[in-house]
């Protein structure tokens, strides 16, 4: 279907953006190989119609990249967002928030991409 579909193309455009690379809602290494990518569906909303569901799909996405430094985080997230820009899907940047993820000494950029995909 079109979720499994844009799993697949969103995780084949991040994985090869950081060398410890990208993960579908959890990095599951241990311990993890900084940097890398956590990313996930936020939510998922089908377009509307008087005449019923149209065959475009709206889904936020959130893109998290971890590493231990601050130049390489923001390496990675000029590549994400190079990467996301010539994907072969849509797709349009929403936010971005820089945190400091203090148990586990990594800095964390934080990106919110609206992916659209047709049924």
């Amino acid at each position: 279907g079109v979720i499994m579909g844009l799993v697949t193309d969103i995780q084949a455009v991040l994985n090869p953006l950081a060398s410890g690379g990208a993960w579908y809602g959890i990095n599951t290494t241990e311990p993890p190989v900084y940097p890398f990518i956590v990313w996930q569906r936020v939510v998922s909303t089908t377009n509307n119609t008087l005449r019923g569901a149209s065959d475009l799909q709206n889904t936020r996405v959130q893109i998290d990249i971890f590493s231990r430094s601050v130049s390489e985080s923001v390496s990675i997230e000029d590549a994400v967002e190079s990467a996301m820009a010539s994907a072969s899907f849509t797709n349009l940047l929403v936010s971005s928030q820089d945190i400091y993820e203090s148990e586990v000494k990594a800095f964390r950029i934080t990106k919110d991409y609206s992916v659209w995909a047709t049924n």
